[in-house]
C-alpha cells in the first residue's frame, strides 16, 4: 500500500472541503439533488460524508507520489484557508437562505 504524503493529504483536504461546500449549496438549491443524496444512504449528510471519504482517498492516492516539502507551513496555511473559505461559503449561503434572498 502506498504511503500518503503530507502533500497528497493536503490536496485531499482541499478537494473534500470544496466538494462538501458545493454539494451542500446544490442540495439546498435543488431539492432533486438532496433527494438523490438521501435516497442513496437514507440521509443526505451520510451520503456527503461517504463521498467525502472516497474523494479524499482517491485524491490522496493520486497525489501520493508527491514529495513532502521541507517546510509544510505554507501547505498547512493553505488547508486552513481552504477550510475557512468553504465554511464561509456555507455560512453565507445559509444566512442569505434564511433571510429569503436565495
Amino acid at each position: 500500500m502506498k504511503k500518503f504524503s503530507v502533500s497528497s493529504m493536503a490536496y485531499g483536504c482541499h478537494a473534500v472541503f470544496w466538494w462538501v461546500a458545493i454539494l451542500t449549496v446544490a442540495a439546498e438549491m435543488a431539492p432533486a439533488v438532496k433527494n438523490l443524496l438521501a435516497g442513496l444512504t437514507g440521509h443526505h449528510w451520510v451520503t456527503k460524508s461517504l463521498t467525502a471519504i472516497i474523494l479524499f482517498s482517491i485524491v490522496a492516492l493520486v497525489f501520493s507520489s508527491r514529495e513532502d516539502p521541507k517546510d509544510a507551513t505554507g501547505m498547512v496555511k493553505g488547508v486552513i484557508f481552504s477550510a475557512l473559505a468553504a465554511a464561509g461559503l456555507i455560512f453565507v449561503f445559509y444566512t442569505l437562505h434564511f433571510r429569503g434572498i436565495v
